[in-house]
C-alpha cells in the first residue's frame, strides 16, 4: 500500500492489516466468494437482509481506530451482475499521532464489474485532534456498473468542544467510470489549509461533513430523484447546509452540520 505523496513517511513501528473480498453472483443470489485477511482485519458473514440479490457486508477492525503506524488496505471485487452493501458496525477513529509523526493511513480500491452494483456504506470517520491521517479510496466502474457510497467526516470531537485545531489530514477519493477519470475529490487540512475550515467558502465552522455520490445514470438521472434529493437540501436544518449537484451521469448531495446524527 502505498502511503499519501504529500506526507513523509516515518514508520518507526507499523501494524499493517489487509482485507479482501470478493462477491460474486450465483444461481442463487448474490454471495461471498472469496475472502482473506492479514493483521487486525475482519469481515462478517455475508446477510441477506433485503433479500438474496443483495448481500450485506460488515467490515470489522477489533482494535477500533487508526494509531500511529498503522496500515489498513481493503479491496473490493464485485463481480458481474452481482450486488454488494459494505458497511462498519460502528465509527472508524483516527486516533492523535505520536510524537514520532508516523502516517496513519487506510486505502480502499473498489472494482465493480459489469452489470454489478457496489453500496460503499461505512459509518463515520473521527478524526481526533493532532492525527496524521491519510484516507484514499478508488473507484473503477465497468459497463454498466453502479455505484452509491457516503463519506461522512467529524473533525475534532464536537461533543467534547475539541476543535481540529493540530495535525495534517488528508483524504482522496476517485472515480472512474470506463477507464476515464468521472470525479476526482481531495481534501488537505495542514497549517498551510485550517482556515478553510471557518472560511464559508470551506466549512463554514462546522465539524463535520458529508458527502453521497451515485451513478452512473447512463440515461441521466430521473427527475423523482432530483427532487428528492432537492427536497431533502431544503429540509436541513438550521444548523446544517446542504446542497444537491449534477455532476454528469452522478448525483452528488453534500452536508455540512455540527454532528453526525
Amino acid at each position: 500500500m502505498n502511503a499519501p505523496r504529500d506526507f513523509p513517511l516515518h514508520t518507526p513501528t507499523s501494524w499493517p492489516a489487509s482485507l479482501d473480498i470478493q462477491v460474486d453472483r450465483s444461481p442463487r443470489g448474490s454471495r461471498l466468494a472469496h475472502w482473506a485477511h492479514t493483521g487486525p482485519l475482519y469481515l462478517q458473514k455475508a446477510f441477506h437482509p433485503e433479500g438474496p440479490d443483495c448481500a450485506h457486508l460488515y467490515l470489522l477492525h477489533p482494535p477500533g481506530g487508526l494509531v500511529s503506524g498503522d496500515r489498513l488496505r481493503v479491496n473490493v471485487q464485485v463481480d458481474t451482475q452481482a450486488h454488494a452493501l459494505l458497511t462498519t458496525p460502528g465509527a472508524g477513529r483516527v486516533y492523535r499521532a505520536r510524537p514520532d509523526r508516523s502516517l496513519q493511513v487506510q486505502d480502499n480500491r473498489l472494482e465493480v464489474g459489469p452489470e454489478a452494483t457496489l453500496e460503499w456504506l461505512p459509518l463515520e470517520t473521527i478524526v481526533y485532534p493532532d492525527a496524521h491521517a491519510g484516507l484514499n479510496t478508488s473507484v473503477n466502474l465497468q459497463a454498466g456498473s453502479r455505484i452509491m457510497l457516503w463519506d461522512i467526516l467529524s473533525l475534532g470531537l464536537p461533543a467534547n468542544g475539541r476543535v481540529f485545531d493540530q495535525g495534517e489530514f488528508l483524504q482522496t477519493l476517485d472515480v472512474h467510470h470506463l477507464g476515464e477519470l468521472a470525479f476526482r475529490e481531495r481534501l488537505r487540512i495542514d497549517a498551510s489549509t485550517r482556515h478553510v475550515l471557518e472560511k464559508k467558502c470551506g466549512f463554514q465552522g462546522m465539524p463535520v461533513s458529508a458527502l453521497m455520490l451515485a451513478g452512473p445514470f447512463e440515461q441521466g438521472i430521473p427527475a423523482e430523484v432530483v427532487e428528492h434529493l432537492r427536497g431533502l437540501c431544503a429540509a436541513a436544518a438550521p444548523t446544517e447546509r446542504a446542497a444537491f449537484t449534477e455532476l454528469g451521469q452522478f448525483a452528488s448531495l453534500r452536508v455540512l452540520g455540527t454532528c453526525t446524527n
